[in-house]
């Protein structure tokens, strides 16, 4: 399977929060050989959200949403895919009274907004958040598997381990192996041009140099303040 991430939130594109789960989720991902071939990152914006769905629904057989299943009126992704894919959204009850016992068990105010995370795409797989709000769902339209997972790190990678996971597992079967060399002494370039011929002839494994800075661990070693000696 080829998988695109699709991340959603404005606070992505400013800066204000780093996006984690797309990494987090290509790790994963490769565990259980799925190719990721594509990130995307999308503000809270119905159309341009629209756009990028139906650009990922024509080139990937998987499509891995985070963020946009809150609450409020910017939260967005389960009424953009639903819109895409022609489905309904449909109310769950035993999603809504679970979501209003967490209120309860937290003594917070439960307000009637809170009620749209339970809106869900008409016969998806429900993934209930026992880590936050917002349940997660996944379902398969035109050839194409869609799961929508919540934005915060810790909600995400827990649904992921436990709702995402065995569902992805029961549709793949493959894994992807990777394997590092490092080297020293040496700079991209040049190592380029030595495996250039191998690089260009593999398929399957495939072959490619990554840069990094090393440090002498001399060069980085504090120095230790001279004694004066005492004069007499």
């Amino acid at each position: 399977m080829n998988a695109e991430i699709l991340s959603v939130g404005t606070e992505l594109l400013l800066g204000n929060v780093a996006n984690t789960d797309a990494r987090d989720l290509s790790e994963k991902l490769a565990r259980i050989g799925i190719n990721v071939f594509w990130h995307t990152v999308v503000g809270d914006n119905p159309e341009r959200l629209m756009q990028c769905v139906d650009i990922a629904r024509f080139r990937a057989d998987l499509i891995i949403t985070t963020g946009g299943l809150g609450p409020t009126c910017d939260d967005l992704t389960k009424q953009v895919l639903a819109r895409s894919f022609g489905l309904e959204l449909v109310y769950h009850e035993d999603e809504a009274e679970q979501l209003k016992a967490v209120f309860a068990s937290r003594e917070r105010l439960f307000t009637e907004n809170n009620l749209r995370q339970v809106y869900l795409p008409e016969g998806c797989t429900v993934f209930h958040n026992d880590w936050g709000t917002a349940p997660g769902c996944a379902f398969e339209k035109d050839g194409v598997h869609v799961l929508m997972l919540p934005g915060p790190p810790g909600e995400m990678n827990a649904m992921f381990d436990h709702c995402a996971l065995p569902y992805l597992r029961s549709l793949n079967a493959e894994t992807i192996c990777s394997h590092q060399l490092r080297m020293f002494g040496v700079g991209e370039s040049q190592m380029e041009e030595r495996l250039r011929d191998m690089m260009e002839g593999l398929r399957n494994p495939t072959l490619a140099p990554t840069p990094s800075r090393g440090s002498a661990w001399c060069a980085s070693r504090p120095r230790r303040p001279r004694r004066r000696s005492a004069r007499r």
